[in-house]
């Protein structure tokens, strides 16, 4: 699994082509975002640091939803094909004990 984008960011003051502001860049060296350039050091790192946690909790969300659509979603279709083995195996039964019969009749000459 990648890593969440802002659990590797960084943010750099970058002057000319950027204008001279802080610009926040991705573990490949990718432009995730830009803060005002009155912010000071401190500041963009208690800004990556919040985004990071909610990040990681909106990334925990979206597995959790996924899980609970997922079984939602697969809950019934299991239930059918459970209700279907169920039946598959009692006719399986029933065959077993016919071809049973008649192989016993077949050895009798009874049949």
């Amino acid at each position: 699994m990648k890593p969440l984008k802002l659990s590797t960011a960084s943010a750099n003051w970058v002057m000319g082509e950027h204008n001279n502001q802080w610009i926040v860049t991705g573990a490949e060296g990718e432009v995730l975002g830009k803060f005002p350039k009155t912010w000071k050091a401190g500041d963009c790192m208690i800004a990556i640091r919040l985004g990071r946690v909610y990040e990681l909790e909106a990334f925990n969300r979206g597995i959790d939803f996924g899980k609970s659509e997922g079984n939602r979603i697969l809950s019934p279709i299991i239930k059918k094909l459970n209700a279907d083995v169920e039946e598959l195996t009692a006719m399986n039964e029933r065959l077993s004990t016919q071809l049973e019969k008649f192989i016993i009749g077949d050895e009798n000459g009874v049949n």
